[in-house]
């Protein structure tokens, strides 16, 4: 069940956190960002699991026109079978010459306070559960390092 979605700085929504209820209604005049908030968590669980590519295809993510950042931060918080995770990821928009660009800055999963996957920049870490040294591994700028683990067998 998702507990808590925070976006900032993407399309309408700046600092906004949402802590839904097992039952919600959303109410509000048109162009309000009801059907974006609903449209961005779908495009937000795509990304994490590597269904999206910043390359290929933009992240729901019209960056907030008015706000002059290139950051833009988002979080999810869920709780599955009773363990509390967090994901979070700060994307930046930057223009090259003319030419939009958009990476990863920083990823975090965690579970419980624990850290499992990690990205900062270009360096994916994983962390096992059993305590032992994380691996790092490269990781793309792009993509989500969470959607880019190899599934264990």
């Amino acid at each position: 069940m998702i507990t808590r979605l925070y976006v900032d700085n993407v399309g309408p929504l700046v600092n906004f956190e949402w802590r839904p209820g097992r039952l919600n209604l959303l109410l509000g005049e048109n162009g309000s960002g009801k059907s974006f908030v609903l449209s961005f968590a779908a495009s937000l669980q795509n990304f994490i699991v590597g269904e999206r590519d910043f390359e290929r295809e933009p992240l729901y993510d019209n960056i907030t026109r008015w706000s002059g950042r290139t950051e833009q931060v988002r979080e999810l918080d869920v709780v599955i079978e009773g363990v509390n995770y967090l994901y979070s990821v700060v994307v930046d928009n930057s223009n090259d010459d003319g030419r939009l660009r958009r990476w990863v800055v920083k990823e975090r999963l965690s579970a419980d306070g624990a850290p499992l996957v990690q990205v900062d920049g270009e360096r994916l870490t994983i962390f096992p559960d059993d305590g032992a040294t994380p691996t790092t591994l490269p990781a793309s700028p792009s993509r989500s390092g969470v959607g880019m683990i190899p599934p264990s067998n």
